[in-house]
């Protein structure tokens, strides 16, 4: 079915890749056969939906019918794998920190760690702690545990490296004898990442109260 627009043929089907351009149109042409194929005058109550796109196709919702309305995260933070359960012949979902997610964390750190070495250990210290404990915070809930441990090794091997090149003369066995094998300096010692117990999602599908009333 195609109409008259602007002084030119306009398909439906053309639109299917402008879901906003289709949604005025859909309106326009219900004005129209409402007020039985005369010139609408924009009078009457105007209809308000949702366009959105899902798999490929379009969809359009009345306002009133949607609820909430989410946007597509810039990065993605997390990667969800399917996996036979060790042991048994069950699968279910596991969550694990997207690749992306420690490769950026990881960047941080290290650029951290190429900074100004004339910096004491504890500036340091305290700013790489503030930034780990907001990622393992985030991070923490799901399949975490050998992550954490992996950026554990990666930070202990940056840290060691600023205090090598920072203290070039000074012999490793007094560096661990000053700051520890754990650095830490002045009171404040080095987030470890690994102390972080993680925690996977638990089902709670039957404890989540439903937003409609039940039709049973």
């Amino acid at each position: 079915m195609t109409s008259t627009m602007s002084g030119s043929d306009l398909s439906l089907r053309s639109l299917r890749d402008r879901p906003f351009e289709l949604l005025k149109e859909m309106e326009r042409r219900s004005r129209t056969v409402a007020a039985g194929s005369a010139p609408d005058t924009g009078a009457g109550r105007e209809w308000v939906g949702v366009a959105f796109r899902m798999g490929g196709e379009t969809f359009l919702v009345a306002r009133e019918e949607t609820r909430e309305v989410l946007g597509h995260p810039a990065v993605i933070t997390r990667r969800i794998q399917r996996h036979r359960k060790r042991g048994t012949g069950k699968y279910y979902v596991y969550v694990y920190p997207a690749k992306k997610a420690l490769a950026a964390i990881k960047a941080k750190i290290k650029a951290w760690c190429r900074q100004n070495i004339n910096l004491p250990l504890k500036v340091l210290l305290i700013q790489l702690n503030r930034m780990l404990r907001g990622w393992a915070a985030h991070f923490k809930y799901g399949c975490s545990n050998a992550t954490f441990s992996y950026l554990r090794s990666y930070l202990w091997k940056q840290v060691i490296r600023w205090q090598e090149r920072k203290q070039r003369r000074t012999p490793w066995k007094q560096l661990r004898r000053r700051y520890g094998i754990w650095p830490s300096d002045g009171g404040v010692e080095l987030f470890d990442p690994a102390r972080v117990s993680a925690r996977r999602y638990y089902y709670r599908g039957t404890k989540i109260a439903a937003p409609w009333p039940s039709t049973a």
